[in-house]
């Protein structure tokens, strides 16, 4: 699995020289073998681990406003209880402006599990200011069996507008693949045109394509991410179907046309519709890395009842609890994802993949099933995995955090997706060539009570910036073979790459002539991309007889 990957170097193509100075010819220059040195683009680079907060975002979550089975005001105060910091109320097809406030006119006025709604649903204004400073501390009997509360002091906040929007898009032949209503979220932005009041059974009300969905909610301010694509893809149940070349090309079209389109769920639920979907996301970024296009991997409870709420959640890591942080850390990639289920890793692989069962009415909440009492069960369980510090410097990415037993890297390769490449806290990227050729790795900290996932770093060949040499040191050239007048000029050159690192390189030139004090002009192969600089040699070693040789 470990592969070396170095290569040889040739220190120069041609010593240029006076014929009719030196002689007939150059002799070659020796060739070394020099490490290779790799850019790796971090999107942790602008996170202080030490300040920074971590907040706990939940970003698609459903109420009585759509299909969730639960009242607005109960879902936001058990997200509150779950420890979570920021909450996005993504009703299908429904812009939320604020917590405390209806809908627009027109909105699902009795929602598809036949709730109904009242203005008793939503949050007070009391509560509403006591949710967002942190100092809500009051258990509602009516949360059902849930007994925890909050532990943390500070707020929780809504991330503004939201929605899950439907769109068309092309649809695939065989394996159970459609794109038809191909849900997309949208956030900090405003409502989209035929949102609310439609029948989103009505193709004619869904007409809206992928790409023109995600260019409205960028042409309002806002970004997106795509949800549960094992849904459309049929990957959810056939692992082949998230490599299938058409269907992968078709969302790696979608991203490198799109950079508001921010990425995309890599966990759905209690990870039944979405378990292929690592694969996905690895066959997209093997595509997309090399091109320099990041896609974000989101990990979201997609919640429709209470016993749905705090299995999955994205950690958002920013100096304070802000919307603008929030929508900072989704475009750049500064954020993980946590689940306390993983089906790959058989992380609480038990009873029937999906999510809890949705209850009929608020009365039920936690009794309505197995799944309930097992949504209860995972909440007290522990600590999940979480990162602490994660440090690049030159080849080499490690990772600090706690509640895990072991870190997995992967990085997609073209006949095996979500390919293991390695395992433990470091990784120096020159050693996987799989890794270099697909342009990225990430790492999952896997636990027994939950995975973490990182964002992919980029890799790529770190290129020759500069090189330079000591102009105060004599660097001197040494008769090798005595009776015919070849002489090697041996240095040390400085050489600072464009990932930051600098090495000293010893290089060697073979001259042969009649004349070696003659000034000569060195060329370097165009591949090391060496700027011009000069060498000062003592052709006498004594330094009585210093001359220049230009390197180019």
């Amino acid at each position: 699995m470990k592969k070396t990957h170095k290569k040889l170097t040739s220190l120069a193509l041609a010593v240029i020289l006076a014929v009719s100075t030196l002689g007939t010819s150059v002799l070659a220059a020796p060739q070394t073998t020099q490490p290779i040195f790799y850019n790796i683009s971090n999107p942790y680079a602008n996170v202080n681990w030490t300040t920074s907060g971590q907040y706990n975002a939940a970003n698609h979550t459903h109420s009585t406003f759509s299909d969730g089975s639960n009242f607005r005001r109960d879902m936001l105060l058990d997200k509150y209880a779950k420890n979570f910091d920021i909450v996005a109320m993504t009703d299908h097809d429904t812009t939320t402006t604020a917590w405390d406030a209806w809908t627009a006119p027109g909105s699902w006025d009795n929602n598809w599990n036949g709730i109904g709604m009242d203005v008793s649903t939503y949050l007070t204004a009391e509560e509403l200011a006591a949710i967002n400073a942190g100092t809500f501390n009051r258990i509602n009997p009516s949360l059902g069996t849930y007994n925890g509360n909050r532990t943390k002091s500070t707020g929780m906040i809504s991330m503004g507008e939201s929605n899950e929007t439907s769109a068309e898009g092309e649809r695939f032949n065989g394996g159970g693949s459609n794109f038809r209503n191909h849900h997309i979220n949208a956030f900090f932005t405003t409502g989209l045109p035929g949102d609310v009041g439609q029948d989103r059974n009505n193709s004619s009300d869904f007409g809206r394509t992928m790409d023109e969905v995600i260019k409205e909610v960028a042409a309002r301010g806002g970004i997106t991410h795509l949800n549960h694509p094992g849904r459309y893809t049929g990957g959810q149940n056939n692992a082949t179907r998230s490599s299938d070349p058409a269907i992968v090309g078709k969302y790696v079209e979608l991203f490198m046309d799109n950079q508001s389109c921010v990425g995309m769920e890599i966990i759905n639920k209690w990870d039944g519709e979405s378990i292929n979907d690592r694969i996905l996301w690895d066959n997209i970024l093997s595509q997309t890395m090399p091109q320099g296009r990041g896609v974000w991997g989101f990990t979201n409870d997609d919640s429709h009842s209470l016993s749905g709420n705090g299995h999955a959640w994205n950690v958002m890591l920013m100096p304070t609890l802000s919307q603008a942080g929030t929508k900072a850390s989704m475009e750049t990639g500064a954020f993980y994802g946590v689940s306390r289920i993983d089906r790959k890793h058989g992380v609480n692989n038990i009873g029937t993949p999906g999510a809890p069962n949705q209850t009929l009415n608020t009365a039920t909440m936690y009794s309505g099933g197995d799944h309930n009492q097992m949504a209860l069960s995972f909440l007290t369980q522990g600590a999940t995995p979480s990162i602490s510090n994660i440090m690049v410097n030159g080849n080499t990415i490690t990772i600090s955090g706690n509640d895990f037993n072991m870190i997995v890297w992967y990085s997609g390769t073209e006949n095996d997706a979500s390919k293991v490449i390695a395992t433990g806290n470091s990784i120096d990227v020159s050693q996987y060539a799989d890794a270099i050729a697909n342009g990225y790795v990430r790492a999952e900290l896997v636990g027994t009570t939950g995975v973490a996932y990182t964002q992919p770093f980029g890799i790529s060949e770190a290129t020759v910036k500069t090189a330079s040499t000591s102009t105060k040191s004599f660097i001197s050239m040494k008769e090798t073979v005595k009776n015919s007048n070849v002489w090697t000029l041996t240095f040390n050159a400085t050489v600072m790459y464009s990932n930051g690192t600098s090495k000293i390189a010893e290089y060697s030139v073979n001259l042969k002539g009649n004349n070696a004090n003659q000034d000569g002009k060195y060329v370097f192969g165009a591949d090391h991309e060496l700027a011009g600089f000069t060498l000062n040699y003592d052709i006498k070693g004594n330094g009585s007889n210093i001359k220049t040789l230009e390197l180019r």
